[in-house]
């Protein structure tokens, strides 16, 4: 994570670090309520959230990392990284951050909604999200085969 400026740098960790907990602890229970076990791993920028439905033939992983670039910068795919000043605007950064959490969820809440049907279908419905992201990027694996294809 390279920012254009170390004032860039020190305000994007300062946010994180303010939403940190909250953000973490709201989308714990969020998943846990759609039927996700939810083991932590790692810390900070680098959390990551192991994922199971209480049918044991779905996982997943919520890479905070991809979270925190999009909530603290103007556009994450821009190097080097801007902060977004809109932040230090209390009400804009919990709305930003409320929008994209939530965003973040309706995959999760496709994949346990139609826990019961078949992979292929499954994928046909995350699928059918694919307008609302820039980009949408998952793995979906066989455990029976022993691989995963990038879908």
């Amino acid at each position: 994570m390279q920012f254009k400026t170390k004032k860039d740098e020190l305000a994007a960790l300062a946010i994180i670090d303010f939403l940190y907990e909250d953000v973490k602890k709201h989308l714990k229970k969020k998943f846990q309520e759609l039927g996700f076990t939810v083991t932590e791993k790692g810390k900070g920028f680098n959390l990551i959230f192991d994922l199971e439905l209480k049918n044991p033939d779905f996982s997943g992983k919520f890479f905070f990392h991809n979270l925190w670039l999009e909530i603290v910068t103007e556009d994450r795919d821009i190097e080097p990284l801007e902060f977004d000043t809109n932040l230090f605007n209390g009400e804009r950064m919990l709305q930003k951050a409320g929008e994209l959490m939530l965003s973040k969820l309706e995959i999760f809440k496709t994949v346990a909604k139609h826990k019961d049907k078949s992979m292929e279908e499954i994928n046909k419905e995350v699928m059918k999200l694919s307008h609302l992201y820039e980009r949408l990027n998952y793995i979906k694996v066989d455990k029976k085969k022993g691989g995963g294809k990038n879908v």
